[in-house]
């Protein structure tokens, strides 16, 4: 049975709302109509949204909080998580990503929200055989973020299949102005010591932050089951060398073709990580990033095509510009 669609001025919740996805998303709800409250886990990231926006103080891990943030809710924005690059322990990233998807889902729950987006990942699949993978392939995550995020969509499954009115978001790698992943790409080649592992002939698919919010936006309005899963993409499934390529072209710089062995690097890189966790930071270089190049990341994205209209309008050649353009005016990028 469909959940039930929302329309200016129903009030939205946004979890997760002063991170990168989180305050593109605000600023979208609030062009089109939509009052939006934001759950701030920390008053130094208040100054991070944009004007209009409501925030008000919590945690997803203390349900009290949540709970006081969905007074006068009709929808749910659920974003809040450890990434992937954070050094943290396997509990924690539990803890936040999948027990506090918890908390969230059961405050919605308590406050009768009419409907619920929880924003997944297409890491819950892993490393994808066959691409482009749908939304019904077989869950394979493959490090603890991934796991973590596995759960919470688990989670969120468990709450549809009880009749709550929620649907799960699949976006691939997002990038644009204010994504801190992608700047360090774009940094190493700018710097010129990037360098490729393997081929450069696995797939990615990524996706402008405007286009996501745009599909993330229209989950609000179509006609959608409860527990429907929808993979938000790109316009282009692209090799990574060729995105390399794009992002070297905007910068005018010239990529270097150096190739590397997986096998020793991903040795080092090993040895880093261990080293760099006893002082509770990122290594530089972890296994990670060397296995980026060897896995297909290629989605089918029909179904959100199909139920929702949704189909990305910004292809690299226009993103991966603009979010250099954005990097340099911010001072992050020479």
């Amino acid at each position: 049975m469909p959940s039930e669609a929302l329309r200016p001025p129903d009030k939205i919740l946004v979890t997760g709302g002063t991170g990168f996805i989180g305050r593109h998303l605000c600023r979208w709800l609030t062009e089109n109509g939509y009052p939006v409250r934001v759950l701030s886990r920390r008053s130094a990231t208040m100054g991070r949204v944009d004007g209009g926006v409501e925030v008000v103080p919590g945690d997803v891990g203390d349900l009290e909080s949540v709970l006081r943030a969905m007074e006068g809710v009709q929808g749910v924005f659920h974003l809040a998580s450890l990434l992937g690059a954070a050094p943290v322990d396997r509990g924690r990233f539990l803890e936040v990503n999948a027990r506090g998807t918890e908390n969230v889902l059961t405050a919605a729950r308590r406050a009768s929200v009419r409907r619920f987006i929880h924003v997944s990942s297409v890491g819950v699949l892993g490393s994808i055989q066959g691409p482009p993978a749908g939304e019904d392939a077989p869950y394979h995550p493959e490090d603890t973020y991934e796991l973590s995020k596995q759960q919470g969509e688990e989670i969120a499954r468990r709450f549809a299949a009880e009749g709550d009115p929620v649907v799960i978001v699949r976006p691939t790698w997002v990038y644009g102005p204010g994504d801190r992943r992608t700047l360090k790409l774009m940094r190493a080649i700018q710097k010129r010591y990037f360098f490729f592992v393997g081929d450069g002939r696995t797939r990615q698919h990524p996706i402008f932050v405007e286009d996501l919010v745009e599909g993330m936006g229209r989950c609000l309005t179509a006609a959608l089951r409860a527990g429907e899963i929808l993979t938000l993409g790109g316009a282009q499934i692209v090799p990574i060398r060729e995105l390399c390529e794009i992002i070297a072209d905007s910068m005018g710089v010239r990529l270097r073709r150096v190739h590397v062995p997986r096998q020793p690097l991903r040795l080092a890189a090993g040895l880093l990580e261990g080293a760099f966790r006893f002082f509770g930071s990122e290594a530089p270089l972890t296994r990670a990033k060397v296995d980026f190049f060897f896995k297909h990341r290629a989605y089918d994205v029909s179904r959100a095509a199909r139920l929702i209209g949704f189909a990305a309008r910004v292809p690299l050649e226009e993103g991966i510009p603009r979010t250099v353009a954005w990097y340099r005016a911010a001072g992050d990028l020479a």
